[in-house]
């Protein structure tokens, strides 16, 4: 508390004037002779008591109120949160400027953005050369300016007009802690924190799901590596913090966005179709009419018919267009025309477009007759020489080949009816596994269960997804036959082979090895026959995955290669294993791209990312050395684990745009990219409820500024005081209204008349008018 006239604060001595005033006229009782009336006694004894009470009250009152009128003279003010500090002690000060997508909406009294900043210049602007202060920005890279706090303002003020708003997501609960635990090792007597912000909900997540009770959702995309947990006693502290908000947002203008996009790709094969759907997320306000268009290396491809989006609605739309070469393609969807908030209306994604899918078909027979050959009806489905230019392109090898053969060029094995390989082929084999390839075994008359067992247990049981035991069945003609009868419809190789029936129901199975999964082994049955027994069956192992068909691919074992099912199943088969599936890899903004690596010592990993604001792209530059056996986050990524399988992680996503990933081995490079966009939650325009704002961080430590115009009455308050003249006043002419009630009942009550008297009542009311007390002998 401080006074703006302490000098009338001396008058708190007239406080004493009553109790002189009692002392000057209290007059000593004389002593009357009276013979001796004991029936009186009790009844003086008790007028006595009770005007002592009567008179301490109107003492305290009186008192009371000539303090009350000196303190209010002085003119008392009182901050909201630091009472006790001074009004000319220096200042630290923390400001927490939100720069998140939803800051650069325009809305019915202009640029959110360019309000906050101008708050923040105003803070800036009241500061003394004893004052301190920080700049934290809730998006974007962390620079040295940030996040400290300095005496030269001019960093400051540097790094403010260096700020811009990004597409990420903000967490001012992150802020706060970080600004609270930087200014509570700071000497200054007065601290005070500024947020400045939209309001927006998304941005409190941690504080909302709190309330709520909530468990916050994660994805792969979705850990973001400044994230710390909230805790209800984060803000509870001896030493009390002002928070001060400063509510940026207007009244809003409609706005139209584009949302989740959804990309259905068979191969990303050149000359394979894909098709493409994008969202569009109506305003909530009003009916809007908007057209999307696509564009593919910057050119312009495709525009949407109109788009009647209804308030509060949703709209898709699909593209469908057909890679022309093999490279990198970069897409963008955009969405035509003006409205508030120009961020959310764009979609970056990528493909990584393969001339074709290179297959290695590995295979003992000899025969000069092709019909013959164990590969003849695989090579056929895979190729399709007829069809012309192919998506899937097929080399025969054979076991000694495959020793010499550089596995790594190949997305799939496939090793059709071999006997047992020697170990140094299994070891290769294994080692491009775990690197990512897949293989698949196919049985027929060469396979030996028991020389298979042996081979799988010298890589460690990885090889195979299911232990072989012996050939079931009879040889066409000698038994009736089994038919599939089921597939995996979660399968996505599979899924569209499901209707109709009949087309994986007419596949005869004369003769197929007989399997039994490990209980501690995560295989899956992809295809099982009409008796329950598993045809095809996967695991996952390392990066790659292994899958072993049970009957073979010529018509010896059965009729499947000549069915209208093999085709699909083997061509569908190749797509998925050679991750056409992946397609366009997506993150969000501000959130770490992840993806496997080798730890290959050899390896090199260079990221390019988006062009900046002066066009030119900037790359980056890695070797796994530098990670292989330990976690490192100073460069701007991360890695953990030391296996070969473990994986890469690239934190540095501000921006929107493709991001483009090589990553070079001693025996191949590997490219890859993703679209990094605004994350959709973002698109919530939702406030935040202030109630639950001030359940979380208690009312008295926070101060509300609505309009930014208003900012220099609310740094008044803070730290000059609220004035407590007016109440002082009040409780002033309480006090008088009190001690006029008081001294009012007492002669009320001596005045009161008696229904009855005595003798005694008679001889007491003549000495009422002396003095207050009668000496009574032997009393």
């Amino acid at each position: 508390m401080s006074f703006a006239a302490p000098l009338f604060l001396i008058a708190i001595l007239a406080g004493a004037i009553p109790v002189v005033l009692h002392m000057i006229s209290r007059q000593k009782a004389p002593v009357l002779p009276f013979s001796t009336l004991r029936f009186l006694q009790n009844s003086v004894q008790r007028t006595r008591r009770r005007k002592r009470i009567h008179d301490l009250v109107l003492l305290l009152l009186r008192m009371v109120a000539l303090v009350l009128v000196a303190v209010a003279l002085a003119k008392p003010t009182v901050r909201h949160l630091g009472g006790l500090l001074g009004r000319n002690s220096a200042r630290a000060m923390v400001i927490i400027l939100d720069n998140s997508a939803s800051m650069a909406t325009v809305d019915q009294t202009g640029s959110r953005w360019e309000r906050a900043t101008h708050v923040a210049e105003q803070l800036l602007n009241q500061l003394s050369n004893r004052d301190s202060a920080g700049l934290f920005v809730t998006c974007g890279p962390i620079v040295p300016e940030t996040n400290r706090l300095y005496q030269n303002h001019e960093a400051i003020y540097q790094s403010l007009n260096a700020c811009q708003v990004r597409h990420e997501r903000a967490d001012l609960t992150v802020q706060l802690q970080a600004a609270r635990s930087l200014l509570r090792r700071e000497e200054a007597p007065n601290k005070e924190i500024y947020v400045i912000t939209d309001m927006q909900a998304v941005s409190w997540n941690v504080l909302d799901k709190q309330i709520n009770g909530k468990n916050q959702s994660t994805d792969n995309n979705r850990n973001p590596p400044r994230q710390a947990g909230f805790r209800s006693t984060d803000f509870d502290s001896s030493e009390i913090i002002p928070i001060v908000l400063v509510d940026v947002h207007g009244p809003p203008l409609p706005n139209v966005a584009l949302g989740e996009f959804e990309m259905n790709i068979t191969a990303p094969i050149a000359g394979v179709p894909v098709e493409a759907t994008v969202t569009v997320v109506g305003d909530r306000m009003a009916d809007q009419q908007k057209h999307v268009e696509l564009l593919l290396d910057g050119r312009k491809l495709a525009v949407s018919p109109t788009l009647s989006v209804g308030a509060g609605e949703t709209k898709r739309h699909t593209f469908q267009f057909t890679p022309e070469q093999a490279g990198l393609l970069r897409g963008e969807f955009r969405l035509l025309g003006n409205d508030a908030c120009p961020l959310d209306n764009q979609r970056f994604f990528s493909l990584v477009v393969d001339p074709h899918i290179p297959v290695a078909i590995v295979q003992t027979s000899d025969d000069d007759i092709a019909y013959l050959k164990d590969t003849y009806y695989l090579e056929r489905a895979l190729a399709l020489r007829n069809q012309g230019t192919w998506a899937i392109h097929a080399t025969l090898l054979n076991p000694r080949q495959l020793m010499s053969e550089q596995l790594s060029k190949f997305s799939v094995v496939i090793c059709v009816n071999l006997p047992a390989l020697d170990s140094t082929t299994m070891q290769k084999l294994h080692q491009y596994v775990m690197g990512g390839g897949h293989v698949l075994w196919t049985c027929g008359k060469n396979v030996d269960p028991a020389q298979y067992h042996a081979m799988n247990e010298e890589v460690g049981g990885q090889m195979l997804p299911a232990q072989m035991t012996e050939v079931l069945g009879q040889p066409a003609g000698r038994a009736d036959p089994r038919h599939i009868g089921w597939l995996d419809n979660q399968y996505p190789a599979l899924e569209p082979l499901m209707e109709p029936a009949s087309l994986y129901q007419s596949v005869l199975v004369h003769q197929h090895m007989g399997m039994v999964a490990p209980k501690e082994s995560d295989a899956r049955v992809l295809i099982r026959l009409d008796d329950g027994e598993p045809l095809l069956v996967e695991r996952a192992v390392g990066r790659g995955s292994v899958l072993l068909l049970a009957t073979s691919v010529w018509v010896d074992w059965t009729n499947l290669p000549l069915r209208p099912l093999f085709l699909p199943l083997m061509t569908r088969l190749v797509f998925h294993l050679a991750d056409s599936d992946a397609g366009s890899i997506q993150c969000y903004a501000g959130k770490p791209l992840q993806f496997p690596i080798s730890a290959d010592i050899d390896s090199a990993i260079e990221i390019t990312r988006p062009a900046s604001n002066n066009g030119i792209p900037s790359s980056f530059r890695f070797s796994a050395k530098d990670f292989s056996a330990h976690e490192q986050t100073s460069s701007g990524y991360q890695a953990s684990g030391s296996d070969p399988s473990h994986a890469f992680f690239y934190s540095e996503t501000h921006d929107v745009g493709i991001y483009e990933i090589k990553i070079t081995s001693a025996d191949r490079t590997r490219q890859l990219a993703f679209g990094v966009n605004l994350d959709p939650v973002e698109l919530d325009a939702s406030v935040l409820d202030l109630k639950q704002l001030e359940d979380r961080f208690q009312s008295r430590t926070l101060i509300f500024c609505n309009q930014p115009e208003d900012l220099l009455d609310s740094m008044t308050r803070l730290r000059e005081g609220v004035s407590l003249w007016e109440l002082f006043l009040i409780v002033v002419l309480v006090a008088l209204v009190a001690e006029a009630y008081v001294a009012n009942r007492r002669v009320s009550i001596e005045a009161a008349p008696q229904t009855s008297r005595t003798p005694a009542d008679d001889w007491f009311r003549r000495f009422r008018k002396k003095p207050d007390t009668i000496h009574i002998p032997g009393g």
